[in-house]
């Protein structure tokens, strides 16, 4: 992530690679927040909708910058794009550069983040400096990651996309003996 992160946007653009399609703006997120109030509001307890209100206050106040500097960005590092050479117990590709463009580097750092938590991240990014600038923009991002598939569910009348990505990381679990 690192050297695809530091390839330069202007050699990029040079050869056609155009803004990915995962970007978002402010408005964005604030447009996307209303649509979760108007269309998953009504299905959810009270304590889910203060949970979502109080992840979205950051970028609702102004308080969480969304801006950035754009690198060249994957889209969607998820764990089905990256490839691992059991024998060699190595990282052997990424496939899938369907969303890839310029773009916020925050974006790949969610993705990891919902896949793999944040301890694995820490240590996956320990040599990359500068993904703690990202780190608030990416936690953000992870955190609406379920919803972006809710919403996207009930709009599209699409049960299988409420079930695409449940399941993701968490740092800690009960510890059954």
């Amino acid at each position: 992530m690192r050297q695809l992160h530091a390839i330069p946007v202007s050699e990029a653009e040079k050869v056609g690679i155009h803004h990915s399609d995962t970007n978002r703006s402010t408005q964005d997120w604030q447009d996307f927040y209303a649509d979760i109030e108007e269309t998953l509001f009504p299905l959810l307890l009270r304590h889910q909708r203060s949970a979502i209100a109080t992840h979205f206050e950051p970028v609702l106040s102004g308080r969480l910058e969304m801006s950035c500097r754009p690198t060249f960005i994957s889209g969607d590092m998820g764990c089905y794009h990256i490839l691992f050479d059991e024998a060699q117990k190595a990282l052997s590709g990424i496939i899938d550069f369907g969303t890839a463009g310029i773009g916020d580097p925050a974006t790949d750092i969610a993705i990891l983040l919902g896949q793999y938590g944040e301890s694995l991240v820490e240590l996956l990014l320990s040599s990359y400096s500068d993904a703690s600038q990202c780190m608030e923009r990416a936690r953000f991002w992870a955190g609406t990651f379920e919803l972006q598939w809710a919403l996207a569910s009930i709009k599209n009348d699409n049960k299988e996309l409420l079930l695409a990505h449940p399941g993701g990381a968490r740092d800690r679990l009960p510890l059954c003996q």
